[in-house]
């Protein structure tokens, strides 16, 4: 039997956000729902990127006939691809991302803004980085910007921003390009200028702000006055950054024969009230998310996957999946369902504890 070496990984998001009782429970399970597919689409939007460095962008919002958003070009190295790396806080192994984009080029309209997406731009992706951060209150955060060569000594902005919903990535394609600029201000937790160094590397660290989803963007702002309309915003990057109330450490053995009980002890770092621990285990060679974002060219026929499981349907930016989003059909059996579907044969638990808790796992139904 194989054990996936990120065990304590896999357990800290799910009861990062704990709750007493069963309403509780529900609203915080959905807020980690919300979160994951925050994540899946801050990370598949960052991987609609064209190889090579120029000037097309896979991804441009335009207002009227003016270019005014430009998503700029990533490739799948590391070094020089225009991602963030973050340090600090928490470490989560990620599973290996890939990104397929599956539709023609497409175009999205509506209240005056459109939003472009280029087929021939979009190659199929490796997200380069196996691993992320997850953060406290008041732990440092350190972002580094990896990017092209085409962008040394260059002036960018770091931007942490703060999502209080989904419904803010709407809003930016709803309202206008002023009316997208006045939400990413409302939404604004710190901004700093950044030089970049030759080769187009820059690093900026912060203290982690209060609890909550946060998307930290790497980008240019070319402000023009006195018609801020003319105004153009170029983003060369962006990651989540998660700020959690809570953390988990975990006691595990580190090997299990199959059909034995494998006892997981957790222990949360609050002292007082009645928390649900929620534990999954999954095979490591399984531990994949292949992301597969599938358009016939319509708003109805938009489509993001997780490994074959719907994460998004229809208006990608507004009618999320009710499976995951709805808060009355949201419980530990729904998150126990999902994850099977995403990746496969599973082991899962979940107990009422207050600091420590002991979830026996079952290993008879999974593979070696």
């Amino acid at each position: 039997m194989c054990l996936c070496d990120c065990l304590t990984q896999h357990i800290n998001p799910l009861s990062h956000h704990s709750m007493v009782g069963e309403t509780k429970m529900k609203k915080v399970l959905k807020r980690y729902s919300r979160v994951v597919t925050l994540v899946l689409l801050v990370l598949a939007l960052s991987m609609v990127t064209v190889q090579g460095v120029g000037g097309d962008y896979p991804v441009v919002i335009s207002v009227g006939s003016a270019d005014r958003v430009m998503f700029a070009p990533h490739t799948s190295s590391l070094a020089d691809g225009n991602w963030i790396r973050l340090s600090g806080g928490m470490t989560v192994d990620l599973p290996s991302i890939s990104f397929v984009y599956d539709g023609p080029d497409i175009t999205y309209g509506r209240s005056g803004v459109t939003l472009k997406m280029y087929q021939s731009l979009i190659p199929d992706l490796t997200y380069p980085l196996d691993t992320h951060q997850v953060y406290k209150k008041g732990d440092s955060v350190t972002a580094e910007f990896l990017g092209e060569s085409a962008l040394g000594e260059k002036t960018v902005s770091f931007m942490l921003l703060q999502l209080s919903s989904l419904s803010e990535i709407k809003d930016v394609l709803d309202e206008g390009f002023l009316g997208a600029m006045a939400t990413l201000l409302d939404s604004l937790v710190l901004i700093q200028p950044i030089t970049l160094d030759s080769t187009g590397d820059g690093t900026y660290s912060f203290k982690a702000p209060n609890a909550g989803d946060y998307i930290l963007v790497v980008a240019e702002i070319d402000i023009r006055f006195p018609n801020l309309s003319d105004s153009k915003i170029y983003i060369y990057s962006a990651t989540p950054v998660e700020v959690v109330d809570y953390t988990l450490s975990v006691s595990v053995d580190s090997t299990v024969e199959k059909g034995d009980t494998l006892n997981v002890i957790s222990t949360l770092d609050t002292s007082s009230d009645s928390y649900t621990h929620v534990v999954a285990m999954i095979k490591k060679s399984e531990y994949s998310a292949n992301i597969i974002l599938e358009t016939a060219g319509s708003i109805p026929s938009t489509n993001l996957y997780l490994n074959g499981e719907i994460m998004a349907e229809g208006d990608l930016f507004t009618d999320f999946y009710t499976g995951i989003m709805d808060q009355s059909d949201l419980t530990v059996a729904l998150i126990e369902e999902k994850l099977m579907t995403a990746f496969g044969s599973i082991a899962f638990g979940h107990t009422p504890a207050t600091q420590t808790g002991t979830i026996s796992l079952s290993t008879s139904s999974l593979s070696t």
